[in-house]
């Protein structure tokens, strides 16, 4: 996908019904969640004491920017727009180190080969979404958690977007309100590290309710064999920790990556 720099300015007709403009803008914070969600759009400010927005928002094409994207925003009848067309800057130190926003890939990972022996686009989980229903108490949790905090953002009323990093991780988890109608606590998601030993010390010194270390496989529970992996097999020994509403990660040691893996 582009990235378009996107100006709104909205104004409310006169007369228009304070409840017509209520309606209009709870639905607009829902479909923006799901615009953030489906990755159109990517960041949104609001000049300070100013009531337009400034943002970066990505589609295939400007014609389907404006058809498929901001006109399916409830608000958009009232809505003025300037929109430009943004290309990576030669000078940008974000696209040195791939920024995934960047319109181009560095060479070498352009494309890889795919298992049938095509080649096939480069393709990069970045951000895992986890339905959450307190926000701060969330968001408190993964600061003890010692995770990079990135951002915490509100651009309309009903949408707030926050964002964590594991350390090392190339994937950021986003929770919040209006992002998602899945159930609080009902996600799950697996983190790796190279000494499970020292990451469950870790957790336990930061204060996180964590699993005692298992091996063997890490579902059904009943499974589970107490301790890491007598050898220390790679892949074979974990422990597992939830957030406050009970979405579950699990640790997983991983020492030497099988063949083809990603280092």
């Amino acid at each position: 996908m582009k990235d378009f720099l996107v100006e709104i300015s909205t104004t409310v007709p006169e007369g228009t019904d304070p409840a017509e403009v209520a309606r209009r803008r709870a639905a607009e914070a829902v479909r923006a969640g799901e615009l953030a969600a489906a990755g159109n759009l990517f960041r949104l400010w609001r000049p300070e004491g100013e009531l337009r927005s400034i943002g970066v928002w990505r589609a295939d094409s400007e014609e389907e920017l404006y058809e498929k994207v901001l006109g399916t925003l409830p608000l958009r009848p009232w809505m003025s727009l300037t929109v430009t067309a943004l290309v990576s800057h030669p000078n940008d130190p974000g696209a040195r180190r791939h920024d995934p926003r960047s319109n181009e890939l560095p060479a070498t990972t352009q494309q890889e080969t795919s298992v049938s022996g095509t080649e096939a686009s480069t393709m990069t989980l970045e951000i895992q979404i986890i339905p959450v229903s307190d926000v701060d108490r969330v968001k408190k949790f993964y600061e003890q958690l010692g995770w990079r905090f990135d951002d915490d953002v509100a651009p309309f009323d009903g949408l707030r977007i926050v964002q964590f990093t594991p350390p090392g991780s190339g994937a950021s988890i986003t929770f919040g309100k209006g992002l998602t109608t899945s159930a609080p606590g009902s996600a799950a998601g697996g983190l790796v590290v190279s000494d499970i030993e020292a990451a469950h010390a870790e957790l336990t010194d930061r204060g996180i309710d964590v699993s005692e270390i298992w091996h063997g496989p890490p579902f059904p529970v009943e499974a589970r064999q107490p301790g890491p992996d007598p050898e220390r097999t790679s892949y074979g020994s974990f422990c597992a920790f939830t957030d406050p509403d009970g979405n579950v990660w699990i640790v997983q040691e991983v020492t030497t990556r099988l063949p083809g893996r990603v280092e």
